[in-house]
């Protein structure tokens, strides 16, 4: 007996698998970690609070958890083909219309928005290609293919992940303020003598010249030696608490300057869950934790001259590479404006204390315009998606299997696949197993 979802005579010759297969699960792959990781990565560089990108995006999970609850419909109403090219096509201007607002003041909540409208998009488009996955191949091709369409929708995760991060990092290297780098080295000493830091309050004065360029400074400049050794734990913990007292006494100069009142949400809510965040895994643990501290070496970062009246530049300073054993204590990200340019932030970086041979790192602060990089980069990604739309309207085959079925009587079918579903021996026990499995990662 022939399979009845053969593919036509016609379409084998002009429509191979290899056409449109891949592209497809490409496109299957990519909005899923955009939405769950990539933009987790975006509101963390646009310093978002950890507690709000928690909460919130955590929900974006939800469509794919749901997605079998409207799964009917997709069946019901329309071609797979159809639902197919749709939904790449509204997906193109879901990923413009988020590259539109991230320029905006109320970014997050607007992008958090079309994000999960892009969550129950992209779900919806799962359910159409596996489905037409199914009608548009025989059995053979279903089998030979498997392995295929696992590699494209692994080739989407690593673009979503990583290369669109790149992307992302060096359109904001390029932009803005010339990038600073700190090369840290960590040399051998026969002993660490207790040493005398730089107080920043005693920092001499910058004397801005208005016809340079606006640059990051550092103290002590482009390089950081810090001697090996294993100082006492009473003088590592008055310089963390040193810096941590210093930084937030900055950022008190920032929000007097131009930050409005916060919410009831932001008092009662994100600043509680800040906290609990911070102690339970920030530096406070690495303190109480690390019973025998390496040394450490401090870094100041200012402004060359004020910005202009009203703007406000975003230094974020973190590793750039070399030896791990020379580590940042907490990636940190300030805010400069015309009133605290000259207040710098102090960043400690600490030496691994089992640390016996010479180790270099470096590190960067750059102040490009993040929002400008996730922009182009989101924008990027619709164009993507509207190629991949318009070319799948090309090259997917038309199986003839792939059809409707609307009836008068479609609500009562819709129901019927739920309770024949739910009516099968076992299938609760089945459903808590899927639902708890991977409870543990999550």
């Amino acid at each position: 007996m022939p399979e009845t979802n053969e593919i036509p005579a016609s379409d084998k010759r002009r429509k191979s698998p290899w056409v449109w297969l891949p592209s497809l699960y490409f496109a299957e792959g990519l909005p899923f970690v955009v939405i769950s990781t990539l933009s987790v990565i975006m509101y963390k560089s646009l310093d978002v609070s950890l507690a709000d990108i928690a909460f919130y995006t955590s929900w974006l999970y939800l469509p794919w958890v749901i997605k079998p609850l409207w799964s009917p419909l997709v069946e019901i109403f329309r071609t797979k083909r159809f639902w197919i090219i749709a939904m790449q096509l509204v997906m193109g201007a879901g990923f413009a219309l988020v590259a539109f607002s991230i320029p905006l003041p109320c970014f997050f909540q607007v992008s958090i928005a079309f994000f999960w409208l892009l969550a129950f998009n992209s779900a919806t488009h799962d359910i159409a290609a596996d489905g037409f996955y199914m009608l548009a191949l025989n059995t053979h091709d279903q089998a030979w293919f498997v392995g295929i369409r696992s590699i494209f929708y692994r080739l989407a995760m690593i673009a979503g992940q990583g290369l669109l991060v790149m992307l992302a990092g060096l359109i904001e290297t390029h932009t803005g303020v010339e990038p600073l780098e700190l090369k840290v080295s960590a040399v051998k000493a026969e002993t660490v003598q207790e040493q005398a830091w730089l107080e920043p309050e005693n920092l001499p004065a910058v004397q801005a010249d208005d016809d340079a360029p606006l640059k990051i400074v550092s103290i002590p400049g482009e390089s950081l030696i810090i001697p090996m050794g294993t100082p006492s734990q009473e003088a590592v913990s008055a310089l963390m608490a040193k810096a941590k007292k210093w930084n937030k006494k900055e950022e008190k100069i920032l929000a007097n300057a131009e930050k409005p009142a916060e919410s009831i949400w932001a008092k009662q809510v994100r600043k509680p869950l800040e906290n609990w965040i911070r102690k339970t895994a920030g530096s406070e643990l690495r303190e109480k934790t690390q019973k025998t501290p390496g040394n450490m070496g401090v870094v100041y970062l200012r402004l060359s001259k004020p910005p202009a009246e009203g703007k406000t530049v975003s230094v974020q300073f973190g590793r750039k590479g070399g030896s791990k054993s020379v580590a940042l204590l907490e990636e940190g990200r300030v805010e400069f404006n015309s009133s605290n340019w000259q207040h710098p932030y102090m960043a400690l970086i600490q030496l691994d204390p089992k640390l016996k041979e010479t180790a270099t790192a470096s590190f960067e602060a750059r102040a490009g315009k993040a929002k400008l990089a996730w922009s182009i980069s989101f924008a990027l990604l619709a164009v993507l998606f509207i190629i991949l739309g318009t070319w799948h309207f090309f090259s997917l085959p038309h199986p003839s299997v792939d059809t409707t079925h609307p009836s008068a009587s479609w609500l009562r079918e819709f129901g019927d696949v739920f309770a024949t579903f739910f009516s099968k021996k076992g299938i609760w026990a089945a459903m808590t197993f899927l639902l708890l499995y991977r409870l543990g990662e999550a």
